[in-house]
């Protein structure tokens, strides 16, 4: 399992090679929900601007076309970091989504 940042796969010959050698497991989020999770992290170089919740829908706008390509998308709205990963083993053993 490799954790990329969310800029990664914007890279059209990285996500090809990801597409060709794995499962892609694209998580999601709501703008508020990406803001509430951010908000007091100083670590976020993209971040470093005024309208942060601005920044985060035009990043979410366009990385949106790329995060599709993966093979499943988990919302993590809302959820919990244990919940999310609960989610993402039962992808990876074959179990439907609850």
């Amino acid at each position: 399992m490799i954790a990329t940042g969310g800029g990664a796969v914007t890279d059209a010959e990285s996500l090809q090679l990801m597409k060709e050698r794995g499962f892609l497991i694209g998580l999601s989020a709501s703008p508020e929900s990406i803001m509430e999770r951010i908000a007091q992290m100083q670590t976020r170089p993209l971040m470093n601007t005024k309208d942060k919740m601005k920044r985060i829908k035009e990043l979410m706008s366009h990385r949106s076309p790329y995060y599709r390509e993966a093979d499943t998308i988990i919302d993590t709205t809302a959820k919990s970091v244990e919940t999310t990963i609960e989610e993402i083993l039962n992808v990876l053993h074959g179990e439907p989504k609850s």
